[in-house]
Order: structure tokens, then sequence, then C-alpha cells
């Protein structure tokens, strides 16, 4: 994943949170994702467009990892968005 690029909801999700974890809908193909309170603190933070270095700089301040630890994990969170359908992404 690109530092540039600018992360956001997919326009084709609806999500509620309960209980701290986000539960996310893919309304194109009905698949429901439940995310954990990290997945779900990302996918609060890319209601709006979101470049991915402010988000990783936001998880690392808000949970209190180091910046690499961060990069990889919200990285990786990112593409299993994406995989999902959930995730729309701009930028190189």
């Amino acid at each position: 994943m690109a530092q540039s690029r600018i992360y956001s909801q997919d326009k084709n999700a609806a999500y509620r949170v309960i209980d701290g974890e986000a539960v996310v809908v893919n309304c194109r193909t009905a698949e429901v994702t439940v995310l954990n309170e990290v997945g779900s603190f990302i996918w609060e933070a890319i209601s709006e467009p979101l470049a991915l270095e402010d988000l990783v700089k936001r998880v690392a301040e808000n949970f209190e990892v180091a910046a690499q630890e961060a990069l990889e994990d919200t990285s990786r969170f990112l593409k299993d968005l994406a995989d999902a359908g959930l995730l729309a992404a701009n930028g190189d």
C-alpha cells in the first residue's frame, strides 16, 4: 500500500457499531464483516477520505504502538477491506 494513497469507505457499504465493533455490510454482495476495536477505529476514521500516513499516525497514537507496527498492521487491514470490496482508494 503506497503511503500517498487516500482511503475511504466504499459508498456501497453500510455499517453500525455495536458494543465497540463495527458490523459492515457490502450492499452489492450482502456479505457481512465484523471488525474488532482497532478495525472499527480505522473504519470510522476513513468515513472521510484519509491519507495512509495520517491514518497510521492516528492508529499509532490511539493504540500506543510503534509507527512501523501501525503501518504494517494498517496496510494489511486495508488490503483485507479492499479484498472484501469495502474500500475506495485513490492515488499512488
